[in-house]
């Protein structure tokens, strides 16, 4: 499970135990504090204020119920430069038709990855260019008001 957003955990260390408590307990309902390999689960029906600070050990995982996105962003594809297998990383911080292409140096649309409605969350997008000739190519994203382009290398 990928991470996009982290949570801050302020420590005490005593003598004989640990103590971590949770500056930001909003973010963490629902999660679950893996301690020396015991789970405590954090509720929403719980008492926050008592529940949140829970000894332990050492902290050695925190899982959160899934990733929680704030903004829309394309990343880099990698391998780069690439033949003729290329992977092409996106999220979407909310449900969006996006529209996802690749296009020449010149500027003409040589292929349409994605052109559809996607839920919020990360998205994989394997590009295969077995059909295409080595160069300079730039994919484009279009979700809602968010647009970004980025340079890819096809070598053969």
């Amino acid at each position: 499970m990928a991470f996009l957003t982290w949570i801050t955990l302020s420590l005490v260390i005593t003598m004989k135990t640990m103590i971590a408590g949770i500056e930001d307990r909003q973010s963490v309902k629902n999660s679950k504090l893996i301690i020396s390999g015991t789970t405590a689960i954090l509720k929403p029906e719980m008492n926050l204020k008592s529940a949140a600070f829970i000894t332990g050990n050492q902290i050695t995982a925190i899982e959160m119920p899934g990733e929680i996105l704030t903004d829309f962003a394309l990343f880099q594809n990698y391998p780069n430069p690439f033949n003729p297998m290329t992977t092409i990383v996106y999220s979407i911080a909310v449900e969006s038709v996006v529209k996802l292409q690749i296009y020449d140096l010149l500027g003409r649309e040589v292929k349409t990855l994605v052109n559809q409605r996607m839920p919020s969350g990360k998205h994989i997008v394997n590009f295969n260019a077995k059909e295409l000739k080595s160069g300079i190519y730039f994919y484009k994203i279009k979700a809602g008001d968010f647009e970004q382009m980025k340079r890819m290398i096809l070598i053969k």
